[in-house]
């Protein structure tokens, strides 16, 4: 993510001017607006669900420092808004920072643990066209990592630390309400399982096939030790396989099992980090983009960061430490709300494992696309429909220049299909 946007001003509107100085007003921000500044983040395949803009806002008081923000808006494709619509994507978010983040802040203020959000930006504004948030980048040196180099040790310890207390407010706040069906009632949508949308199941349906397809080519076209078997395992998976096997694990949340408020696409470019200059140790973590939450067992969340975003020799050598990080996170979080669990080792690891397929395709299936996505436009994409052939040619394209490179993602993946045998549940 770059420190800056680019150069080029886009055009703002009096009528747009008029809504920052109203969307200031509604944050007791009355000092009066010089100037609204709107630049093109020069972000291209950061965000699937919308387009991205710096604002700065200067003020007629010299004295005051301008007020730098991130913007999120629909992309200009038609096709792609109306599936963003679907998803109820903009609505959940601004349910989740508008509704759901300040009463959750009330509560944890008067546990004593108000600092406990600060793993969420401030938002200004939110609507279903629109998202007004903190700019992390200009003002707190905050940066996305390189999703296609994975995250080492201390990225991911930091990540599994924000995805505990995220889990353990969600569960506080829900017992709070009185159980998830109260909870849901007031705070609506942000149980909504985008996969229920037609356009969306079509689309991660047929990205599926088409990644898994592109790590079958690879199989066949480097001779690897372990290739023949994978290959056979692996076509296993095609003509929706793949596709059900996550769905299964979505769909088989049970009673008895311990549930919370997922962030459902808690990976490496929705989150971000902060380093220290000198060191350049990790000292910040803020989870972005909750635009795809879903009431279901945190396994979910865990298995689709650890295998989408994890470097695969640290999820392997690390694994056990990582997930007893996240295990001691979320009992201290929630014992200092008061609303201990009765969650042990062994039984988060059974729930990862019965879930697991949920991440573990997510991750070898679009493992292939990460080289590319740098520069996806999705208004270049037309139809959405047209979207996961329109990634794989651009696959296909960086393949063909690409061969070595090929041949280590087709070593990675047999080896991530041992992962598969080890976690499995027969």
């Amino acid at each position: 993510m770059p420190a800056l946007p680019s150069s080029k001003n886009l055009g703002v509107t009096e009528a747009t001017k008029l809504k920052y100085k109203e969307i200031l007003k509604a944050n007791g921000i009355t000092d009066e607006v010089a100037e609204v500044n709107i630049k093109d983040s020069g972000l291209r395949g950061e965000g699937f669900i919308s387009q991205q803009q710096y604002v700065s806002i200067k003020f007629q008081n010299p004295n005051l420092k301008p007020l730098n923000l991130f913007e999120k808006s629909h992309t200009a494709n038609e096709s792609h808004s109306v599936m963003v619509d679907d998803l109820k994507a903009f609505a959940k978010e601004t349910r989740f920072f508008m509704d759901y983040v300040p009463a959750a802040r009330e509560l944890c203020k008067s546990k004593g643990q108000e600092r406990l959000l600060d793993i969420y930006p401030k938002c200004y504004y939110g609507d279903d066209k629109l998202m007004i948030f903190e700019n992390l980048v200009v003002d707190k040196g905050y940066v996305l990592l390189p999703k296609e180099e994975m995250q080492d040790f201390e990225a991911a310890t930091f990540a599994m630390k924000t995805l505990a207390k995220h889990h353990a407010i969600s569960h506080a706040m829900i017992k709070a309400q009185g159980g998830p069906q109260k909870f849901f009632q007031k705070f609506k949508s942000l149980d909504f399982e985008s996969f229920s949308a037609p356009a969306f199941e079509f689309m991660i349906k047929s990205s599926l096939e088409n990644n898994l397809n592109t790590n079958i080519q690879l199989l066949e076209t480097n001779n690897i030790e372990g290739g023949e078997e994978a290959l056979a395992k692996s076509k296993l998976w095609l003509n929706g396989k793949s596709y059900e096997l996550v769905e299964e694990a979505i769909n088989s949340l049970t009673d008895d099992e311990f549930a919370v408020l997922c962030h459902g696409d808690f990976w490496n470019n929705n989150m971000m980090f902060k380093r220290d200059p000198e060191s350049n140790k990790i000292t910040g973590h803020i989870a972005i983009d909750l635009q795809v939450t879903r009431y279901n067992s945190p396994a979910l969340d865990i298995s689709y960061y650890l295998f989408t975003s994890v470097k695969p020799a640290v999820r392997r050598e690390h694994l056990q430490t990582l997930l007893t990080t996240y295990l001691e996170t979320l009992h201290e979080t929630t014992r200092n709300l008061d609303c201990p669990i009765d969650l042990t080792y062994d039984d988060l690891f059974l729930a990862i494992r019965k879930k697991f397929n949920y991440g573990f395709f997510f991750g070898i299936c679009f493992g292939p696309a990460m080289n590319v996505l740098s520069n996806f436009d999705i208004n270049e994409v037309g139809d959405i429909t047209n979207m996961s052939s329109f990634v794989n040619k651009l696959i296909q394209d960086w393949l063909a220049n690409n061969k070595e490179v090929g041949k280590e993602m087709a070593i990675s993946f047999v080896d991530v299909l041992k992962e598969y045998d080890e976690l499995k549940v027969d």
